[in-house]
């Protein structure tokens, strides 16, 4: 018996034999084609058959994981059809008479090299995206028919150098147990689909473990730990029979509280509403009976185009609204270090500390002016509140209630209605936010705390970064005192204050959290709504002491 220690990426129990999976392409040797023509001809028809297959997996990911993570499938389009992706590719094929295979190979290297060596860990998990690319484009070109874990015969937990997205996505959850991966990170695409499709998941295992790995061997996965046992004795399999058994009479639980209360044990309401990325997960946040949209990300409009119009943004946010039929909706104005980049916008080295956010948005006024308009005329429509990302200052502040005036005006100078009563509000995020929060608090009408960044900037620790992954900590006494500071001066100006990041969906923290003076709400992805009312329900903060943090 042996245990393995690696990343806990998805919650759950798995036992059964190990199968490997084997998803690597094989080197390609340098080839030069006869006509570089007929070679850019292959190489476009490879692209297009390559957006085919996308599009009909994005189709199949909708009703298994949303629109919310499906959105990766929509990226991996936008990103064959990039100029720099593209130009890379022509170059070789037409100027240096390569072949479309050690074209797509070269360029498939640079940029995954490139992506790895940016300081910012969301970023660099995009390497993962580009392998994922650059191995369909190989396939199709090669003819080659690549194996599936759609086809499975029978019931295994799979074992994987790297799981990719589309790897990840045609899973057969009747045959697939459970995941265990040599890399990755709990912030990989791989790993966010294996949540959220409700597959046990170990990531990050290293070379050195993952060779102790042993085909057919029976092997215990432990997504709540991040641990593996290979070949358990009776008692260890056993024991961890039980605590599977308890999982899944856990999971049933939680579909009988739809419909009821969010509140304490010593009464007092939480509100909890739902993470999203597109109009499509309402159903989803309907579902698991969230009571609203905390927060909307809009990156996924600019994956089609870099600047939609003011038409395809008001549509998107009325068609929200209306689905809401009444309950609130909080939307970030855009955040494409959140999501994409744009494709005209210059590739920082650390994106993370780079221009984006509100920063962004002042830059480029025009753009930000759009977003704006669209949502000021939707929300005639439901219940809306706007939310500004990465906010450091009362100056920023003002400066873009200064833009929104003066959309109002144009708006009303046009004779176009829009609500008279739309919150704005600034997501807390870094520490400089956080300890401005009391003046802050005087020009905002509520606030709305990230944890992600906010853990990743106080710490100084990439949660990507294996090494030092354990570091990584929403609950570490550090953030909780900026979160505890936050609260207290939204409680002090009179406005709401929610938690939208991971932490929120921590069980192990909810208590934590509300325990403080001022947390009003949690926003959460929308298959763990039910998970933090059960936790909420079941908590008494009247015989809890206010929390040490100080």
């Amino acid at each position: 018996m042996k245990r393995l220690n690696g990343i806990a990426a998805s919650k759950g129990i798995a036992i059964g034999r190990l199968f490997f999976y084997e998803n690597s392409t094989m080197p390609v040797e340098p080839g030069y084609a006869q006509c570089s023509v007929t070679e850019w001809q292959r190489f476009e028809n490879a692209r297009i058959r390559a957006s085919e297959m996308l599009r009909d997996i994005h189709q199949q990911a909708l009703p298994q994981v949303g629109g919310n993570e499906s959105m990766i499938f929509e990226i991996h389009q936008m990103m064959m059809s990039d100029d720099d992706y593209l130009n890379s590719v022509r170059e070789l094929i037409q100027k240096s008479g390569f072949t479309a295979e050690y074209a797509v190979q070269q360029t498939g290297n640079r940029l995954e090299q490139m992506f790895l060596g940016i300081k910012d860990g969301y970023m660099r998990e995009r390497a993962a995206d580009i392998r994922d690319i650059t191995k369909r484009l190989l396939d199709i070109l090669s003819g080659r028919k690549p194996p599936t874990l759609s086809s499975l015969g029978n019931q295994f937990v799979i074992a994987a150098k790297d799981m990719m997205p589309s790897d990840t996505i045609c899973v057969n959850k009747k045959r697939v147990l459970g995941v265990i991966t040599q890399n990755g990170s709990c912030v990989s695409h791989a790993a966010i689909l294996a949540r959220t499709m409700g597959i046990p998941a170990v990531v990050g295992l290293g070379a050195e473990q993952y060779c102790q790995l042993n085909n057919k061997s029976i092997i215990i996965i432990d997504g709540f730990q991040g641990i593996s046992i290979i070949d358990p004795d009776e008692r260890v399999l056993n024991l961890y029979r039980e605590r599977q058994q308890e999982y899944r009479k856990y999971r049933a639980r939680l579909q009988r509280l739809k419909g009821g209360a969010n509140e304490t044990r010593d009464g007092r309401k939480v509100v909890i509403m739902a993470n999203i990325c597109r109009p499509e997960d309402i159903t989803e946040v309907l579902e698991n009976d969230a009571q609203g949209v905390g927060l909307f990300r809009t990156e996924y409009l600019y994956l089609e185009e870099d600047f939609p119009s003011e038409q395809i943004q008001f549509e998107a946010y009325r068609s929200i609204l209306e689905q809401m039929a009444g309950k609130s909706v909080i939307v970030r104005t855009l955040d494409m270090k959140a999501g994409v980049q744009l494709r005209n916008q210059i590739m920082e080295n650390n994106p993370a500390m780079g221009c984006h956010g509100i920063r962004a948005s002042l830059r480029k006024p025009q753009v930000f002016s759009t977003q704006i308009r669209a949502l000021l005329r939707a929300s005639v429509y439901g219940r809306l509140s706007i939310l500004l990302p990465m906010v450091i200052s009362v100056d920023e502040l003002m400066d873009a209630k200064g833009i929104i005036q003066d959309c109002k005006e144009e708006l009303r100078a046009q004779g176009v209605p829009f609500s008279n009563d739309i919150p704005l509000g600034i997501l807390i995020e870094t520490p400089a936010a956080a300890m401005m929060a009391n003046e802050l608090a005087k020009e905002a009408d509520f606030f709305s705390i990230g944890t992600n960044d906010l853990t990743q900037y106080t710490l100084a620790v990439d949660r990507t970064n294996g090494s030092i992954g354990s570091l990584y900590d929403p609950g570490n006494p550090a953030v909780l005192r900026l979160i505890r500071l936050t609260a207290e001066a939204a409680q002090k100006a009179g406005i709401p204050c929610g938690i939208c990041g991971e932490a929120a969906a921590n069980c192990n923290l909810t208590e934590t959290l509300l325990s403080m003076e001022g947390i009003t709400s949690l926003s959460v992805s929308p298959p763990f709504v039910l998970e933090i009312r059960e936790k909420v329900c079941s908590i008494d903060l009247g015989n809890r002491e206010k929390t040490g943090i100080s």
